[in-house]
């Protein structure tokens, strides 16, 4: 979930107390859901048609399974948890890159982490109007010219999902 404009507007005022702040997260705060947050993102009037059309082409699945994952996501029943599927997602309505990070970050703790190879590309791909194929391939041709190996960025965040700066000294 998010916070609204107004809840930010709230928090970004000045230093507030932890009094002040437990009133606001009982009281003033609102917060974004999943679904909300895809409305908001994509405003074409074929959100869910779109979501079933491109989702079974980018992964794969059956249609069936597709088309209740995505009922499931536009009626708010659902949040996807895999951060793939997220970024399957975004490439499926065309996002931009930071409607993609603020939709990432509606569905999990973080919007894109830069940090992460994987999702740099991916960053990349969204910001150049790719396909997620498209971005999949270059990230694949980008492992290929650095293969996996104990000191490499891309072995490392594959391993552990994090990297620690010390693992680019050489």
């Amino acid at each position: 979930m998010s916070i609204w404009r107004n809840g930010m507007e709230f928090l970004a005022e000045g230093e507030r107390t932890p009094e002040e702040l437990v009133e606001f997260l009982k009281t003033g705060a609102m917060f974004r859901r999943f679904d909300q947050m895809l409305c908001r993102v994509y405003l074409g009037g074929d959100l869910a048609a779109r979501l079933e059309r491109e989702m079974i082409r980018i992964s794969g699945e059956a249609p069936e399974s597709v088309n209740r994952k995505v009922r499931n996501w536009v009626k708010g029943k659902h949040i996807p948890k895999n951060r793939e599927t997220l970024f399957q997602i975004c490439f499926a309505l065309g996002l931009a890159e930071q409607s993609a990070s603020w939709l990432i970050g509606t569905a999990s703790e973080t919007g894109i982490h830069y940090r992460n190879p994987k999702e740099l590309v991916y960053a990349y791909g969204l910001r150049s109007g790719l396909g997620y194929q498209e971005t999949v391939a270059l990230y694949r041709e980008i492992e290929k010219k650095f293969p996996s190996n104990p000191n490499t960025a891309f072995a490392h965040e594959e391993q552990t999902g994090y990297q620690k700066v010390s693992d680019f000294s050489a």
